[in-house]
């Protein structure tokens, strides 16, 4: 019975790894939305659910994941290898990534603020002023 019950919660385990689509968030997009915000410090609860599986974004995640819908952006970025890699990244993933954040900045979240000022002023989850953090502007 043990056996049993060990053999259905490893299949369990990798039915959900397997199944779970793929995270679009890449350091890329992280540190691109950091040059953008050079006073603010951004971690992975800025698009992704805090303490979740990376596939449960938060709103201003699933507005980045609509714009990527269907584009394949992870997939392909995971296929590439080396030189192909760097230049998939700053060719396609960076481009795409601007474009969607220049509208996504503009769009408002449902206490009618844009997205833009609530980056700004680090009120958003996973985005902070980096004055509160260390002390100092970076």
């Amino acid at each position: 019975m043990q056996r049993i019950f060990l053999c259905a919660m490893m299949m369990t385990g990798m039915a959900v790894i397997l199944g779970s689509s793929p995270a679009l968030a890449h350091t890329t997009f992280k540190k691109e939305l950091g040059k953008k915000y050079t006073t603010m410090k951004i971690s992975c609860s800025a698009c992704h659910v805090d303490k979740k599986p990376k596939s449960q974004r938060n709103d201003f995640g699933k507005l980045f994941d609509k714009e990527f819908k269907g584009k394949d952006i992870s997939a392909t970025f995971k296929s590439k290898k080396g030189e192909e890699k760097k230049k998939y990244e700053k060719e396609v993933m960076i481009p795409a990534f601007t474009v969607a954040l220049k509208k996504i900045q503009k769009l408002k979240n449902k206490d009618g603020q844009t997205y833009d000022v609530l980056i700004k002023s680090g009120t958003m989850p996973g985005i902070t002023k980096k004055e509160e953090i260390t002390g100092q502007a970076e």
